[in-house]
């Protein structure tokens, strides 16, 4: 229970900023930032909904388990039943609920770090995690590594009160609830075997039971849907550690993720004065993960995020250990916050532009014409939007139009001129241009102003434009 007033009045204050902060984000970027937003959450939620539409190939495979799109499903039925059925309207209110999230995640950084270090470590902690360019960045948009990173802190937050029973449960069921939504945080649990090591055995079975139930839950979901308990799981370590699927989708140097570091520069300085401390468990559990997750060759900075508010909480003890031996240590402090802060407004002027939602809207648009009974895109990939029934919102195909071998959602190579357009699926197809030309498909998005394809000479002009794409169409 917070009963201190000048608690109180912190919170509020990061209450405010981090308001003011994340709305800025929202308002400055636009649309889906990551193709997994779409195609992970929203696509599977769609089809359980309404019984027709992608099946990404985590789920064919059966990488991820179905329960967090069925919370998505239950977020859309929501909008729905206060009449909000425009999937970029929809979009945009899952967002301010992401946003609702990442100010939770500042407030929860605030009190762990004051509870596990001091009040002045909890505020520099909070306001690192505020300033922080990525957590900005997937802060303002739909996805699970936010909640993940709240569920995580949480736990962490309510094992130091360690002579409440009921505290100690809920700390296992919110590091339980992080596993579900990204299954990474499963190498965080050293830290908090780690924290509980000197618990009663009474009060040891009270976390595990906490954290034992979210667990349950996936294997149980696997279970139906797959007949395996935590198929999900297994998949998971199979696909990427035994068959590498991952290095499909790239694989970075070794060092790709000091680019995280060097985006928190000011942060990252802070913690050299943590190294020394003899609490520095913050900067273990984030440095370990760290470690493991540069072992794996496909690396992206969102997969950071979980583990960041850990990272920010070691910063945060730095930059008081460092401003004490200062001579004027708020105006030390204020100026490592004041850099944190300028990192943050610049560089998202580069993250903040990926995502714009111009295929988005196309594809809405043409799925608002009665007259549209297929829609294929050229210049584009399936993931950028132009293949989401949650978008597209109609029943009909959805067609890849390329001469070039691609994944289709299944995540196998083919190639168009293997493939033949079958009017009566509504799953993804993949067709070659010249058969495309010769069909009777009406609207096609493409990028505007390109030189690749020759609509023109099958009689298709320009109907809309969105930004840089265009709603081709042809009587």
């Amino acid at each position: 229970m917070i009963s201190s007033g000048e608690t109180k009045k912190t919170l509020f204050f990061l209450c405010i900023l981090s308001l003011t902060l994340y709305v800025w984000g929202l308002y400055k970027a636009s649309g889906v930032i990551h193709p997994d937003e779409l195609f992970q959450i929203l696509e599977p939620a769609h089809k359980i909904i309404n019984g027709y539409g992608e099946t990404t190939w985590e789920y064919v495979h059966g990488m991820r388990h179905i329960g967090v799109p069925i919370i998505a499903s239950y977020l859309i039925r929501l909008n729905h039943f206060f009449g909000i059925t425009n999937p970029l309207y929809i979009i945009l209110v899952l967002d301010y609920l992401t946003v609702f999230t990442s100010i939770s995640l500042v407030l929860v950084v605030y009190l762990a770090g004051r509870k596990y270090y001091s009040p002045n470590t909890g505020l520099y902690a909070a306001l690192f995690t505020l300033f922080s360019p990525i957590i900005l960045l997937y802060g303002t948009r739909f996805n699970p590594h936010l909640p993940a990173a709240l569920f995580l802190v949480l736990a962490f937050h309510l094992l130091s009160d360690e002579k409440n029973n009921k505290k100690i449960f809920l700390s296992g069921l919110f590091l339980g609830c992080s596993f579900f939504l990204r299954y990474t945080s499963l190498i965080l649990t050293p830290v908090f075997l780690w924290r509980i090591r000197g618990l009663r055995k009474k009060d040891k079975l009270f976390f595990l039971a906490g954290s034992a139930f979210p667990v349950f839950l996936v294997g149980l979901l696997d279970q139906m849907v797959w007949g395996v308990f935590l198929h999900s799981v297994l998949a998971q370590l199979n696909k990427n550690v035994l068959e590498g699927v991952s290095d499909l989708f790239g694989v970075e140097h070794a060092l790709y993720y000091l680019l995280f570091l060097v985006l928190h520069l000011p942060a990252l300085y802070a913690t050299l004065y943590c190294i020394k401390e003899p609490e520095r468990l913050p900067l273990t559990a984030f440095s370990g993960y760290l470690l493991v997750l540069s072992l794996i060759p496909h690396k992206e900075l969102r997969f950071l995020i979980e583990a960041a508010p850990f990272f920010m909480l070691a910063a945060g003890r730095g930059l008081e250990v460092f401003s004490r031996n200062q001579p004027h240590p708020k105006i030390a402090a204020a100026g490592f916050l004041g850099l944190s802060l300028i990192f943050t407004v610049l560089t998202p002027s580069y993250y903040l532009g990926w995502g714009g939602d111009a295929v988005h809207q196309a594809t809405y648009y043409v799925g608002t014409q009665k007259e549209a009974e297929a829609l294929a895109y050229m210049d584009l990939f399936w993931w950028q939007g132009s293949g989401s029934h949650f978008l597209f919102t109609k029943p009909r195909p959805l067609v890849h139009v390329s001469d070039d071998p691609t994944f289709n959602p299944q995540l196998q190579r083919v190639n168009c001129s293997q493939q033949k357009y079958k009017p009566q699926k509504t799953g993804f197809q993949c067709i070659p241009p010249k058969e495309f030309l010769q069909s009777n498909i009406k609207y096609v998005l493409a990028a505007k102003n390109s030189t690749k394809n020759n609509l023109s000479t099958a009689g298709f002009t320009v109907e809309k434009n969105f930004g840089h794409i265009g709603v081709f169409t042809r009587p």
